[in-house]
């Protein structure tokens, strides 16, 4: 149900075919750009009339949703039907599940001193920052990229659980620099090479990524 809308920083009643505005739901399936992950799109239908969502974003816990309306008009209560773009959301996934073994890959290559300091992860690639000391060789490149594709090869289930933040640090998991984690926190576990604290879309199995090639240092 439509609680809120936003055209122009300001709060209207109704929007109309062309109009760019900002909806806020009373619940919603779209993952707002988070931890590095970009924001998921799609659209809102009510019968003929179309919202095309082109992100999402959050802001103290609220999920808002910018777009368009591509046909008819929507107001405040009404009931639609949302549906994310699931191939990019896939896609997205892919890259997702894919920073986590290049992580685990990097520790293994490079050292357990390495800490990600930062990600982007979009449809079409992904971006991993992190600590290190002097750049990496070719040799290290190669077996980094060799040691992903070897863990995607195998194909392994990934397991998300909600712990306790204490648990969680009990089993190993990494966290991200510098965050603030709730005292309930998700972990993404992957067989025994990757447990993360993360709150992200992944995948259900790292086969799906298919192939993971670095293309640039």
């Amino acid at each position: 149900k439509i609680i809120k809308v936003v055209k122009d920083n300001t709060p209207v009643k109704k929007i109309d075919k062309g109009e760019e505005a900002k909806i806020i739901l009373d619940k919603t399936v779209f993952y707002p750009e988070s931890g590095g992950q970009v924001g998921d799109t799609g659209v809102f239908i009510k019968g003929k009339n179309i919202f095309q969502v082109l992100d999402t974003q959050q802001f103290d816990k609220v999920i808002v949703h910018k777009g368009r309306v591509k046909e008819g008009s929507f107001k405040i209560g009404d009931e639609v039907n949302s549906r994310v773009d699931i191939e990019r959301r896939l896609s997205i996934a892919r890259n997702h599940t894919a920073t986590h073994l290049l992580q685990a890959a990097l520790r293994k290559v490079l050292g357990v001193h390495v800490q990600q300091q930062g990600s982007l992860v979009a449809p079409d690639r992904l971006r991993f920052d992190f600590a290190h000391f002097k750049d990496v060789s070719k040799d290290e490149l190669n077996r980094i990229e060799e040691i992903v594709n070897g863990y995607i090869l195998n194909n392994k289930s990934l397991k998300t659980e909600m712990l306790s933040l204490a648990q969680a640090k009990k089993q190993g998991a990494l966290a991200f620099f510098g965050e603030k984690y709730e005292e309930k926190v998700r972990m993404v576990s992957i067989s025994d090479f990757s447990k993360e604290l993360c709150g992200g879309t992944h995948l259900d199995s790292i086969g799906q990524i298919g192939l993971f090639k670095i293309t640039q240092e």
